[in-house]
């Protein structure tokens, strides 16, 4: 059972607890946030080659292999673009398009996708 805090605000979004890999997959997941909304989405796609994808890196700590697998980074991406494509659907549908909030969430929102296409390539 986790005691302490189950939310964690990143730059992105509002971070809970992931159901596997407790705090340290919260930190990580944290970080990729913080990289994608920094502009520096090479920190996600170095992470994944240098550490996912290297057949020399292993651990013998549960925790330490759980972050290393591949499954982690693919969660991480799948639950960000449910997240940009919730925010969107809520923007298009409560905010008058004329409205300068409009513009400056939408163009929150496209740098984020982009980073995170370059994440997918």
């Amino acid at each position: 059972r986790q005691a302490g805090p189950t939310r964690l605000l990143t730059p992105v979004r509002n971070l809970e607890l992931p159901r596997s890999g407790g705090v340290e997959a919260w930190h990580l997941f944290a970080l990729f946030d913080c990289a994608l909304e920094c502009g520096h989405p090479s920190v996600i796609v170095d992470y994944v080659l240098q550490v996912c994808q290297d057949v020399y890196t292993v651990s013998s700590d549960p925790t330490e292999s759980f972050l290393m697998h591949e499954s982690l980074a693919e969660t991480w991406c799948s639950e960000v673009a449910l997240y940009l494509r919730r925010e969107f659907i809520s923007l298009a549908e409560t905010v008058d398009p004329q409205d300068p909030q409009f513009l400056a969430k939408g163009l929150w929102i496209e740098k984020l996708l982009g980073n995170l296409q370059l994440v997918f390539e």
